[in-house]
């Protein structure tokens, strides 16, 4: 721990600002958190695959340990997720839980971090600046912390994001005397990229610095010719080791990128150019395209307001970065070259994550976070020679105004790539239920035009609740189902499915398109009636309906004979329709319509149908 730094802790006024801001950092983890946890967790994609091979019981700790899925080498990633479902078990509550609780931590480590970068290179007769805490809630509230919220593969990232920032922190306390400071970022380097492989580029970093280091001594050398030259090898060995090791167990694949590709045939030196643009504009506040991985939000329909407020920081970091240049010190140069390692650091994160096929928030995280933390050394070195106050208030200001933004894009978290199947698995074991043990034959009703989950994914999520599934049949259309079996329908424009087999006997179909928002008057029900008897059936509008000059009515005609009319708003969205004596046989219920969906609009292809069957009762 940073000498300053305890000294600090004697202070008992810092102790109570400490403590304070600690309550401060979870109160707000816990608020940012609190609208995504859902109270019936559910495991899917990449955490589901995770948590099959970490419980597997067929397999040791030590097979766990060295598993190389997707020819990775990740093996302390795989010590820390086998602890963490060792806890999680099969309560899947937890989950959420020690998300929380990580999080909650992270926010905590960062600001203690940013506090030592601020005792370290303050001026003794400097007091304690809430600097560090207002870094830390901008770093908490990112929308590049998505990962970290929502998925248990998000430990990765902040395992791999804390190991970069704990490398550059100890290369500034090693001050360029390669004493035991610089050998602990040395080990902190071998567990980042046995965390995750793409840190092998911080070695780049490692090198600049023994560069800095001969430059910086050259005059009068407090380390041997030789301690240097040991360490300039030392960090040659260390990632070609790291692919020796990756050879033995994954063969020549040896540069993996997303998705299981191979970065070897899918690089493209344009399109490598063009992410280290994207993630160096992110940084600047500036959104960019490939929304469905990155903002979650297409960055021409942003509020120009987001963006001002977004780029207030950037224009306060340069007015920081200005008064650095400026500043006279007898240690100047020193000063520089601390400050460009935290610079590499950001290059080499950018770097590493542009090579492969796209790019995401939760890797441009990693460069966030350390330009914070440059931020936080920049100001620690500046405090004495210029207004402390203007320069406390400007960061202030800045920093609300990046709270706003982040907010409004992380309430954007919903379009990202992979939301979908999370909303879909929920809804999915909320349908079945999860005290379900043995399934027949489960026919799955969804739009060839909005597919959900694949038959494989929905077998692999049951299995975890001990629902065997003998046959998943999948179709288009209600009257393709056969009879028996449990039926699931995928509910049309929602990420939800719903529990039609009651009803699967009565409905023979249900059709229904929109071109262009508008709803389309050729929608139909089949209905085929055994007894005499009453039709009760409730049709539901789930988005707002744009104010036009037109009525936004719905026409329901029964053989062609008017039945009922009603007029959807925004207040009024729920149409329950009753027809007494019903005849028998087949019923067709035409429903008319010329209302606009918002939600649909802009689009030129036909699409199905906004309104949602989500009741329907023959007594």
């Amino acid at each position: 721990m940073n000498k300053k730094f305890l000294q600090q802790l004697k202070d008992k006024e810092n102790i109570n600002v400490y403590i304070i801001s600690v309550i401060l950092i979870t109160v707000f983890s816990l608020l940012l958190g609190s609208h995504i946890y859902e109270e019936n967790r559910v495991l899917y994609l990449d955490d589901l695959s995770a948590h099959q091979v970490f419980t597997n019981p067929d397999t040791t700790i030590m097979q766990k340990v060295l598993d190389i899925g997707l020819n990775k080498t990740r093996f302390v990633l795989n010590i820390v997720l086998l602890i963490f479902f060792k806890m999680v078990g099969n309560q899947y509550e937890r989950v959420d839980i020690l998300l929380q609780a990580e999080n909650i931590f992270l926010g905590i480590a960062f600001y203690i971090i940013a506090l030592i970068i601020e005792a370290t290179y303050k001026k003794k007769d400097k007091k304690l600046t809430f600097i560090p805490l207002i870094v830390t809630l901008m770093f908490m509230a990112s929308r590049f912390s998505y990962y970290s919220y929502t998925e248990v593969l998000g430990i990765m990232e902040n395992i791999a994001m804390l190991c970069a920032i704990l490398f550059v922190l100890f290369l500034l306390k090693d001050n360029f005397t390669l004493g035991k400071n610089y050998w602990i970022a040395n080990f902190i380097y071998v567990i980042a990229i046995y965390t995750h492989e793409r840190y092998f580029v911080l070695a780049g970093v490692l090198i600049v610095y023994l560069g800095m280091c001969w430059m910086m001594n050259k005059r009068k050398l407090s380390f041997s010719k030789k301690k240097l030259g040991f360490a300039f090898v030392w960090a040659l060995v260390l990632p070609v080791a790291f692919f020796g090791v990756r050879f033995l167990f994954v063969g020549n694949r040896l540069l993996d990128g997303t998705g299981g590709t191979d970065i070897t045939s899918t690089f493209s030196i344009l399109v490598f150019l063009k992410y280290c643009l994207y993630q160096i504009l992110y940084l600047a506040g500036i959104n960019c395209p490939d929304d469905a991985y990155l903002n979650g939000v297409d960055p021409r329909s942003v509020p120009i307001m987001i963006y001002i407020l977004e780029f207030g920081f950037l224009v306060v970091y340069i007015w920081n970065l200005v008064l650095f240049c400026r500043q006279k010190s007898a240690e100047k140069c020193k000063q520089i070259f601390k400050l460009l390692i935290f610079y590499l650091s950001i290059g080499a994160s950018i770097i590493c994550s542009s090579v492969t096929i796209r790019i995401e928030m939760r890797w441009i995280y990693v460069s966030y976070a350390l330009l914070l933390l440059s931020f936080v050394y920049l100001f620690a070195n500046i405090l004495t020679e210029y207004h402390t106050n203007i320069l406390i208030f400007s960061i202030l200001l800045s920093a609300i105004g990046i709270l706003i933004g982040e907010s409004y894009y992380r309430g954007c978290w919903n379009n990202l790539y992979y939301w979908k199947t999370r909303e879909l698995s929920a809804s999915l074991m909320e349908t079945l239920g999860t005290e379900a043990h043995n399934i027949e034959n489960l026919v799955v009703v969804e739009d060839p035009n909005s597919p959900g989950l694949d038959a494989e994914t929905i077998k692999k999520i049951c299995s975890n609740y001990d629902i065997e599934i003998e046959n998943i049949l999948k179709v288009a259309n209600v009257h393709d189902c056969p009879s028996g079996g449990q039926v699931i329908l995928k509910v049309a424009d929602a990420n939800e499915y719903t529990e039609i087999s009651s009803y699967i006997s009565d409905i023979y179909s249900i059709s229904g398109w929109y071109v262009d928002g508008w709803i389309e008057p050729d929608t139909f029900i089949q209905i085929i009636n055994q007894d005499s008897s009453e039709l009760n059936m409730t049709l539901f509008y789930p988005y707002d309906i744009l104010p036009t000059d037109d009525s936004h009515k719905i026409s329901v005609y029964n053989n062609g004979l008017f039945v009922a009319e009603f007029t959807f708003t925004n207040e009024e969205k729920d149409f329950s329709l009753k027809i007494e004596n019903l005849p028998l046989g087949a019923n067709t219920l035409e429903i008319l319509s010329d209302f606009y969906c918002i939600e649909n609009s802009g689009r030129s292809e036909q699409g199905q149908l906004s309104c949602i069957l989500t009741q329907i009762d023959i007594n």
